[in-house]
């Protein structure tokens, strides 16, 4: 059984739907005299993984809630607004009823009260005294994920793109979105752990299904793991696959045209840098992560379906190699063919490729106003990779680069790092 157009649209609307759930944190307490308090000094450190982007519906969060309950104690509650880029927290509450079980419930929750982390350690119990602050340290860990769609080369009989993923226990979430060549949609909020069936469709405007795919998956916020699909067609087939990057997201990239998707990717080399923003300036940085230099006779750079040759590429251990549009001071190699890196702010799927036609490394991004964590770029920068997620995995995924702030010496408008610089 497979969803229509008009089923997704009346489920979800333009833009999905999310489940509300509440949280109960202790035990109802009876009334209870105003007594001596004492401070809680509390150091909150976020699992790294859910980040959150301006775009709203993105799983993301906003507050750091914190419920102190006892037996002989009314409830007290503490909310404040916390910033996701900021993995660490440090407050002091203050004003807590003394006694030898208090029980601390802490969470971070998104503008719907859905909570997004929560206490590694569970309901935890500690003795609050008089006059005394006491530390408590904790380590959130995420209960929600994502799930990003990626699907590229769609060609234009489609007219809409649906994704709906179903748990066992019949909660849904989905999302439609237009047509583009290259499609960037998320779905959003999903509970850690969750299993279900993850449907893909291409409809046309009448409605009727040209693409479908379906697969069982469990949505785990904590782990990393491989997803693999395969739309179906009249006739045919068009493969599609994916990478579950966790904690918080899984990734779903997929190819309807002429855009491969790659089923794996050797790590050789890394792309490490891509200034799409600069006109006649884009480059493209690769990194050796070896601890010998490299010499490749040929490589090839496929960009969304294309691919350019370069000749005699030589890097050292850990070292960098610039690819251009054309030869600039930081241009390691630049082809004669003036279009051969002509990048989009509104993504690109970049491949980097053996001379044997297999993949080193892909990464595909999106620009502009996204919802799948790729920085935003303001002005002529560069997106830089993170130094500790400098790898052919983690590169697939927007929440590991950062948009280049060092001006390029000789090009002060520019914004990059070319060579690691």
């Amino acid at each position: 059984m497979f969803f229509t157009k008009k089923q997704l649209i009346s489920l979800f609307g333009v833009v999905g739907m999310g489940i509300a759930v509440t949280v109960s944190c202790g035990r109802v307490p009876t009334n209870v005299s105003p007594g001596a308090t004492g401070s809680v000094e509390i150091r909150v450190q976020l699992a790294d993984g859910i980040g959150k982007g301006a775009a709203e519906k993105k799983t993301g969060f906003d507050s750091l809630v914190v419920v102190v309950n006892g037996k002989d104690m009314e409830p007290v509650r503490w909310a404040c607004p916390i910033d996701p880029v900021q993995l660490f927290l440090i407050d002091t509450l203050s004003g807590i009823p003394t006694g030898s079980e208090r029980e601390f419930c802490i969470t971070t929750i998104n503008r719907a009260g859905e909570v997004i982390h929560e206490d590694s350690a569970g309901l935890r119990t500690i003795r609050v005294d008089p006059n005394v602050t006491t530390l408590l340290q904790v380590v959130m860990v995420p209960v929600r994920g994502s799930i990003y769609l990626q699907i590229g080369g769609v060609p234009t009989d489609v007219d809409t793109i649906g994704a709906l993923f179903t748990a066992d226990d019949g909660r849904q979430w989905g999302t439609v979105a237009p047509r583009s060549p290259k499609v960037f949609v998320s779905i959003d909020g999903i509970p850690h752990a969750t299993h279900g069936i993850l449907l893909v469709a291409g409809f046309t405007a009448g409605g009727d299904t040209l693409y479908r795919a379906r697969s069982e998956l469990r949505v785990n916020a904590r782990a990393t793991n491989e997803v693999a699909l395969s739309f179906e067609t009249t006739p045919g087939g068009v493969a599609l696959t994916g990478t579950l990057q966790l904690p918080g997201a899984t990734a779903v990239s997929g190819s309807l045209g002429a855009m491969e998707v790659a089923g794996s990717e050797r790590g050789d080399l890394v792309i490490t840098e891509i200034m799409y923003a600069a006109n006649d300036s884009e480059y493209i940085e690769i990194y050796n992560p070896k601890e010998v230099g490299v010499i490749f006779d040929s490589l090839y750079i496929d960009i969304d379906g294309t691919r350019r040759l370069f000749t005699g590429i030589q890097i050292e251990a850990a070292g960098y190699y610039i690819f251009g549009r054309q030869m600039l001071p930081w241009v390691d190699a630049a082809s004669p063919v003036k279009s051969a890196l002509d990048l989009s702010a509104n993504g690109n799927w970049v491949t980097l490729r053996s001379k044997e036609g297999v993949v080193i490394d892909q990464v595909i991004f999106t620009g502009g106003s996204n919802d799948l964590e790729w920085p935003r770029i303001s002005g002529k920068a560069s997106i830089c990779l993170q130094a500790g997620h400098c790898n052919c995995a983690e590169n697939n995924f927007g929440r590991h680069w950062w948009t280049a702030s060092t001006a390029i010496e000789g090009a002060p408008s520019q914004m990059g790092t070319p060579h690691g610089l």
